[in-house]
C-alpha cells in the first residue's frame, strides 16, 4: 500500500530496504527524488505539502510459467533441477511481466522423498529474491507440479501348468516371470496376482491384470495372454452283455476313467456323453459274439456333443455283445395208418414249431 515518508533535502537516505511490515520513520528522501524506482518502492507521487512524499511498494507475483508433470520415479534433485527456472512474475502496479534478471533463486517442489510419490505438489518459492521487488505468490497460488503414474510391464510365466489346465483338474494361481521398469524402495512392489476371466469349462479365456497393482504405477501386460481348459482325457470301458436272437438289442452301457489312471473319475459333476456304444456288424441280428465298438459316442461332429472330454475305448482287451440262439419248440402233427397198408417211409410227416422269428423256418423234416 502507500507508505508516507519524510524528506529532507539534507542527509538523505535513499538505498534503505522496507520490509513490507517497517515504517520509514526517522529516515529521509532527498528532495529532489523524481518519480521512478526507490529499491523496493515505488514513488507515485511527490508532495511539498507538508514536506511529505508518498511511496508505494513494488511486488513480483509469482506462479509457475507452464503445467508440469514428471513420471514417478523422478528424482526430487532431477525434479528440482527441472523446475528451477520454470517460474513467471507480474508487478503488482501494471500486471507486466517482472524481467527475468529482477529476481534471482530457483523454485523448488515441496517434498522430502528421493522419489516423490504420484500426487500433485506445491512448490516453495522462499529462495527467489529481488533488490527492487518483494517477491510474494500469485493471489491464485503458484500452480502445482504432477506426478503421474509409472507404467510397468508383466510378463507371466508360461507353462503349461500356469496357463492352462485340464477340464476339472485343480487349478493354481497363475504366477509372474518378471516385471519390469519398477523402482526400487519400500513400498513400490507391485502386489496382488493376475486373474482371468471366469469359466469352469473348456475353452479359452483371457488374462487380466487383477489385483496386481502399486498406486504410483499403471500395469501392463508384455502381450496378451490367455488360460486354456483343455479336454479331459477319458477311457470307456464297456460292460458286455447281449440279447437272445429276436428280442431286442440292448444299450451297451460304460464306466468311465481318467487316461492313464484307472483310479481316478472320468466323468465328472454328473457329465453325461452323447452317442452310444455299438458292435461290429450292428446290422447283422444273427445269433454270434461281436466285438463292441465305440460307436456313435461323443463325435467331434456332433452338436450336441460334451466338448469337456474326449473320449476312446478300453483297448486292454477286446469287448463282446452276444446274441443268443432262440429256442423253438417243434410240436409234430399226428398221422395214422392201416395195419399193413402204406409204408412207414411214404408217410407224410408234419410240424408245427413256436419261437420262430419273423419269416424264418426250419431246415431238415421229421422222422
Amino acid at each position: 500500500g502507500l507508505l508516507q515518508v519524510k524528506r529532507n533535502e539534507q542527509n538523505a537516505v535513499v538505498g534503505y530496504d522496507l520490509a513490507p511490515d517497517e515504517t520509514l520513520s526517522g529516515y529521509y528522501f532527498p528532495k529532489a527524488l523524481p518519480d521512478g524506482y526507490a529499491h523496493n518502492y515505488y514513488v507515485s507521487e511527490i508532495y511539498d505539502l507538508s514536506g511529505a512524499m508518498f511511496v508505494e511498494q513494488l511486488i513480483a507475483y509469482v506462479k509457475l510459467s507452464e503445467n508440469i508433470s514428471f513420471v514417478f520415479g523422478t528424482t526430487l534433485g532431477e525434479i528440482n533441477k527441472a523446475i528451477a527456472k520454470k517460474y513467471v512474475a507480474a508487478d503488482n502496479l501494471s500486471g507486466a511481466t517482472v524481467p527475468a534478471d529482477e529476481i534471482s533463486g530457483s523454485i523448488t517442489l515441496i517434498a522430502t522423498e528421493t522419489y516423490p510419490t504420484v500426487g500433485s505438489y506445491s512448490v516453495d518459492i522462499s529462495a527467489l529474491i529481488s533488490t527492487n521487488y518483494d517477491v510474494r505468490a500469485a493471489a491464485e497460488g503458484t500452480g502445482t507440479v504432477e506426478i503421474t503414474r509409472r507404467t510397468v510391464t508383466v510378463t507371466l510365466v508360461e507353462s503349461d501348468t500356469n496357463l492352462s489346465r485340464i477340464y476339472g483338474e485343480d487349478e493354481y494361481d497363475i504366477a509372474v516371470q518378471s516385471i519390469e521398469n519398477t523402482v526400487d524402495g519400500d513400498g513400490f512392489d507391485v502386489t496382488g496376482k493376475p486373474q482371468r476371466a471366469s469359466g469352469n469349462t473348456v475353452g479359452k479365456y483371457p488374462i487380466n491384470i487383477g489385483t496386481l497393482a502399486n498406486e504410483n504405477y499403471t500395469v501392463v501386460f508384455d502381450k496378451p495372454y490367455y488360460y486354456v481348459i483343455t479336454p479331459r482325457p477319458i477311457v470307456v470301458v464297456p460292460v458286455e452283455t447281449g440279447n437272445v436272437y429276436g428280442q431286442s438289442a440292448k444299450t451297451i452301457t460304460y464306466t468311465t476313467y481318467f487316461k492313464g489312471n484307472p483310479g481316478k473319475t472320468g466323468l465328472l459333476y454328473g457329465d453325461s456323453l452323447s452317442g452310444a456304444l455299438s458292435r461290429k456288424d450292428a446290422e447283422n441280428s444273427d445269433a454270434g459274439t461281436y466285438i463292441i465298438t465305440i460307436g456313435t459316442l461323443n463325435p467331434d461332429d456332433s452338436p450336441v456333443r460334451n466338448v469337456n472330454y474326449t473320449v476312446e475305448l478300453d483297448d486292454s482287451r477286446k469287448y463282446h455283445y452276444i446274441i443268443d440262439v432262440a429256442t423253438v419248440t417243434v410240436f409234430a402233427n399226428a398221422v395214422s395208418r392201416e395195419f399193413g397198408n402204406v409204408s412207414r417211409s411214404s408217410l407224410s410227416l408234419t410240424y408245427s414249431a413256436s419261437g420262430l422269428v419273423g419269416s424264418d423256418k426250419l431246415a431238415g423234416s421229421l422222422a
